[in-house]
């Protein structure tokens, strides 16, 4: 289905690029006003940490086309829903002050990384945009 692909594609640009915004506000320091505004805002965090996670594993469900199935979405697929599990993880680690062991595995393992998770996320969704047919992208 080509809705799930373009939102697929929409929705892991944005949410690389947010998940990203620290490694891009060093970049582009106007970039600090919206990444604020966006962070701060807990509904949007909220909607697209769970779109992403939805979005990635109805990717892993319905194909964009049958020639191959799962193998053609499953690195944007993945990568949506690592993304998605980072970014509101994130912002439950701003707003809450609870330390158990799987918070500790977050922030060691996925967390840590979350800009170069965040870049691999944009780029997959580029260049999923782009080579829509290719395997494995």
């Amino acid at each position: 289905m080509y809705q799930v692909y373009l939102l697929t594609v929409i929705i892991n640009i944005f949410g690389g690029i947010l998940l990203a915004s620290g490694f891009f506000k060093e970049k582009f320091p106007s970039l600090e006003e919206l990444e604020k505004f966006l962070t701060d805002n807990k509904a949007y965090v909220t909607m697209l940490s769970l779109a992403l996670i939805i979005i990635g594993v109805l990717k892993l469900i319905i194909p964009a086309s049958p020639a191959a199935s799962v193998a053609q979405d499953l690195v944007p697929a993945l990568l949506a829903i690592i993304c998605g599990i980072s970014l509101f993880y994130g912002y439950y680690k701003k707003v809450s002050d609870i330390d158990s062991g799987t918070t500790s595995f977050m922030d060691k393992y996925v967390y840590r990384y979350r800009d170069i998770i965040g870049i691999l996320t944009a780029l997959s969704g580029l260049v999923h945009f782009i080579l829509p047919r290719m395997i494995l992208l």
